[in-house]
């Protein structure tokens, strides 16, 4: 099966490729409603989802946060819960090539805390913060929150002895089309560098299974780098996350133990003339080319009077050997330099932050490095958002970045500042 995943033709008119950016805009932002229904251009939801609509939990308006100076602290920040989902994995278990990993056997590779009517939602879920102390050379401590995920009301039974819960929450979405344009001979030849030039600190890139062509390909996007397009990442998030099928996810998401689920209204098959996915080629694409597009935002200016302090932290950015994963230029297929701050490849981050989830080639404790422009408009950090501040973040790095870990440990007040100063103005 050929499929095209090109997000835009440069064959298109202006005013076609505007068409299509409104009609991506709508499907992102208006809700989806469950089958069947006289709205049979949104309708499919479901029968299990957990938002009805995309930014139900991805904020596509981003305002510039206060200044993350005063970090050492207690505040709560925490993200709405309809931020957050729970995977299912068994990491024990082999899993097929052409799967992310293996999933729970009842409840499939996701937690869905919503149904339409004539289903059951297949639980509910609560995060309590529990809290542990990171303590700086000079005495100064810094509470680190982290979460204890709790699912009740199961309702198909419990979960397998082998299943392990992994939470996620939604990321923020910026600079998408840029870090699409990176060519791939730029990824392979970072991870190269790294090997040669920092063995111990080197990254790599996670193998993919493409469902479109059903080759093997480079991940880039995801927390785990898992999804090689926007495309498969937009069909992924709307199948997983909304229950709407796709010709990348043809059949619902319900497993031969659901049969409420199984035996629920499908959207569109009753219109012999319209595909009987839920979510057309056409309009996947919409969305996956108006998630692209989002504006970037400005990065936020430092005032003169903390120039001195913005070029000492990076400084100790450099000196701490963050820049080695952080890789502050990209450079699209064009040869447009931006500054993503990430060089997209997996590093392993230790057992505080492993989630027993691996997703293709990605173990359960390697995570895409994370790009750090624009921190100011963030407002909680890491794939589960436990760090509220960049502070809190750096502390729970591990594994590979356990060196850099140490200095900053050793950082004194004000190169803490300094450092912060730099990371905002990204």
């Amino acid at each position: 099966m050929s499929v095209s995943v090109a997000l835009a033709d440069d064959s298109q008119s202006k005013n076609a490729q505007e068409d299509l950016l409104l009609q991506g805009r709508s499907f992102f932002h208006v809700p989806w409603v469950a089958a069947p229904s006289s709205t049979t251009a949104r309708d499919g939801l479901g029968p299990l989802f957990n938002a009805n609509t995309c930014t139900s939990c991805h904020l596509t308006t981003l305002k510039p946060q206060n200044s993350l100076l005063k970090t050492i602290s207690t505040q709560d920040n925490t993200p709405p819960m309809r931020h957050f989902v729970v995977k299912l994995s068994q990491p024990q278990v082999q899993k097929q090539a052409s799967s992310i990993t293996t999933p729970d056997p009842v409840y499939g590779y996701q937690i869905a805390i919503s149904a339409i009517s004539s289903v059951s939602p297949e639980a509910k879920l609560s995060l309590q913060a529990k809290e542990k102390t990171f303590t700086f050379t000079d005495g100064t401590i810094l509470p680190l929150r982290y979460w204890q995920v709790k699912l009740n009301d199961l309702a198909y039974g419990p979960l397998a002895a082998e299943t392990r819960t992994s939470l996620r929450i939604a990321p923020t979405l910026m600079g998408l089309s840029f870090i699409e344009s990176i060519p791939e001979k730029d990824l392979i030849n970072a991870q190269r560098q790294q090997e040669k030039e920092s063995p111990l600190l080197a990254g790599r890139l996670n193998t993919v299974y493409h469902p479109a062509n059903q080759q093997k390909t480079i991940g880039r996007f995801g927390w785990k780098a898992s999804q090689a397009d926007l495309i498969t990442q937009t069909a992924d998030a709307a199948f997983h996350d909304m229950g709407l099928t796709s010709i990348y996810y043809p059949n619902e998401s319900c497993t031969p133990s659901q049969t409420d689920c199984l035996n629920a209204p499908q959207g569109r098959a009753a219109y012999s003339h319209e595909p009987t996915h839920d979510l057309t080629h056409p309009r996947l694409i919409a969305i996956a080319r108006y998630t692209a597009h989002l504006a970037l935002p400005k990065a936020i200016k430092t005032p003169p009077e903390e120039q001195s302090a913005l070029q000492k932290g990076q400084a100790l950015f450099k000196r701490m050997q963050c820049i080695i994963c952080h890789q502050a230029e990209q450079k699209t297929s064009t040869g447009k330099a931006f500054f993503p701050y990430s060089d997209f490849l997996l590093h392993d981050l230790g057992e505080e932050l492993a989630d027993h989830r691996p997703e293709f080639t990605a173990k359960t404790s390697e995570w895409r490095t994370a790009p750090l422009w624009r921190n100011r408009y963030k407002t909680h950090f890491l794939h589960d958002g436990r760090a509220r501040t960049l502070l809190e973040a750096i502390a729970w790095h591990g594994g590979q970045a356990a060196s850099s870990r140490e200095l900053f440990k050793q950082l004194s007040s004000q190169e803490r500042e300094d450092l912060i100063i730099f990371l905002e103005s990204l």
